[in-house]
């Protein structure tokens, strides 16, 4: 029984690892970076839309100063 279950699980493990191998869809790399770059971007769009609201408020205040201007 030890022999068919230590062939059993090498052979499992063995076809495990080849699909993975075959249905993986890039390289590591090439996947991560695709990734970054998603995140980055959304991180863009983010601080896009907050800067966009914050010139809302200002306008809607009466107010033109700067974020700098206003840190300061």
């Amino acid at each position: 029984m030890n022999k068919n279950f230590l062939s059993g699980f090498l052979a499992g493990a063995a076809l495990g690892f080849l699909v993975g191998l075959l249905s993986a869809p890039e390289a590591g790399v090439t996947y991560r970076d695709k990734v970054f770059n998603l995140v980055e971007d959304e991180v863009d769009k983010i601080n896009y839309s907050i800067k966009r609201l914050v010139e809302l408020f200002r306008k809607k205040e009466g107010r033109e100063l700067s974020l700098e201007e206003e840190l300061h």
